[in-house]
């Protein structure tokens, strides 16, 4: 095996464990997410009966681009947290 192999061989091995590290944290991001909205939903609306919340993307992107929150007051969801103070 010439030098230039081995290095090839070895920064493939390097991005293959790249990727998969990149994959799991994906994952770990979305798990971690959907188990933060529904602990936030849930707290939220036992503090405000009759209202509920919930954690969406950013501008309807994924969630790898940013969260925001979304409040439901009755039957109109509110566009500014402002408006709850």
């Amino acid at each position: 095996m010439t030098r230039k192999h081995i290095i090839e061989t070895d920064k493939d091995k390097i991005v293959k464990v790249i990727n998969d590290l990149d994959e799991k944290m994906k994952d770990a991001i979305q798990e971690a997410y959907e188990f933060v909205n529904v602990k936030f939903g849930s707290i939220f609306s036992s503090l405000h009966p009759g209202a509920s919340a919930k954690l969406v993307p950013y501008d309807g992107r994924s969630i790898f681009n940013g969260i925001e929150a979304r409040v439901r007051l009755g039957d109109m969801w509110k566009e500014s947290l402002i408006e709850l103070s």
